[in-house]
This record gives C-alpha cells, structure tokens and sequence, in this order.
C-alpha cells in the first residue's frame, strides 16, 4: 500500500539513562502540542507523566504484551493523530525490539503517521551510541537529540562531540537551567505549562519571569523544529550521510 502523506506525528521520548529530564520533556512537548491545537494523546510508560495536569494521558505497561497491542494498535488508527510517548529508560529495548520485530515504523508510514524520536543523551559516549542504535533499530522519519542543560554539559571530548554532532543533524533541542524554587514550581503536579503559557500572572512575579524566559527558550525550539506542523521524513538523507 502506498504510504499516505504524513499528517501527525508518534512522539517517541527516551533515554539509555533515567533521570535526566526525560518526564519533564515529555510534559512540555504534549502541552507544546496542545497549545498549537494538535490535542496529542499521552501514553505513560514511565509512570511519571500522567501524575502531572496532562489532558488525554494513560498509563499502558510497554513490558507486557496487552500493553504493547494497547499502544500500537491504537496509534494506527485513522485518522491519524498526534501521540507523546513517555518511555522508562528500562523499558527503551524492549519497547524499540517491539516496533522493529512488528514494523511498526513501515505500518505508520502507510497511515501518515510520522514517528519521531526525541533522545535525551547522557554524559556517556555510550548514552550516544545507544540513540544511535535506537535509531537504526526503529528507523524513525526523524531522531532529535535532546540535551538537558540541568544534569548535561556540553560534550567536549572529540569522539563524543563526533557523535552528538551525527545525532542533531535532525534537529537538537537544549533545555536550559532553572533556578531551584522555578523547579519546585514546575515540579508541583498542580502545574501546567500550557495554563502557565496563557495565564503567567497567575504565579508571584520572581518565579513567573524565570520560569516565562525558560518556556520561551524551549518552544521557540520547537517551532523552529516544526513539530506541531513538519512531518518531513529525513530517512533518505540520513541513508545519504551514512558510510556505504
């Protein structure tokens, strides 16, 4: 069947290392979403993104195979719609051994579902091999690497910088640092961004323009990405960049 164009978009957010940031990506990329009226249902297999205020968010269990069929069927649905993804770094295997032995990235293409991976990296050059892996395993329409500025500095040793240099060729997304009170503030589960976004004056003033600034930095990212409107397939250019 010939694949449809793409319309919507599997957000995939991982990492080989849990706590770096990855629930926290999550919540701002499916409230990104909501805001550009794309409404993304939200899949918690991380047990960390539905205890936050997230419209449309379910738990599902990807180490099991009713939740695996619970996922993935449903995603292939038509028509076709946006999904955030919240994976546990234990479960990042299993979960891409899953869509690679069921082909799942082909299925999505035929119904004009663009998958998308959004990688956090570690301090490790394992932690980049792993994205790396990841990507070929799930061969995703696009892998964005994903660095948190909070626990992650830049990458200086030189093989390293090689390979975080491949994996943003796709598109790279830095979230900046936060004082310690704006975290206890995005940290409450009471709190949303996409409410945040509209009505900031709701927060004291010191907390407000901090955490005002922090937002700003991030989803100007992710329009410049287009990730609410882009679902450009960038698998033959990263075919073309591969050695042969």
């Amino acid at each position: 069947m010939k694949p449809r164009r793409p319309s919507a978009a599997f957000h995939l957010v991982c990492s080989d290392k849990p706590r770096n940031g990855k629930t926290l990506y999550a919540r701002l990329l499916a409230e990104y979403l909501s805001l550009c009226d794309r409404h993304p249902a939200v899949f918690d297999a991380s047990s960390g993104i539905c205890e936050f205020h997230i419209a449309r968010c379910t738990p599902v269990d990807l180490s099991s195979p009713a939740g695996q069929i619970t996922l993935f069927d449903r995603a292939l649905e038509l028509p076709v719609k946006d999904y955030v993804v919240d994976v546990a770094a234990h479960l990042l295997r299993v979960t891409a051994g899953v869509m690679k032995t069921i082909g799942f990235a082909e299925a999505a293409r035929t119904q004009g579902l663009a998958i998308v991976v959004h990688f956090l990296v570690d301090r490790t050059l394992d932690s980049l091999l792993a994205a790396l892996t990841v990507r070929s395993e799930i061969d995703p329409a696009r892998l964005i690497a994903v660095r948190n500025e909070w626990v992650m500095p830049p990458f200086v040793e030189l093989a390293a910088l090689r390979r975080y240099g491949e994996l943003t060729k796709e598109g790279e997304i830095v979230i900046p640092p936060l004082d310690r009170r704006s975290i206890e503030g995005i940290e409450d589960e009471a709190f949303s961004f996409a409410d945040f976004a509209r009505a900031p004056e709701r927060l004291a003033y010191f907390r407000r323009e901090d955490i005002r600034g922090f937002l700003a930095r991030v989803y100007e990212q992710f329009d410049a990405l287009g990730l609410a409107r882009d679902f450009r397939d960038y698998r033959e250019e990263r075919r073309l960049r591969e050695p042969g």
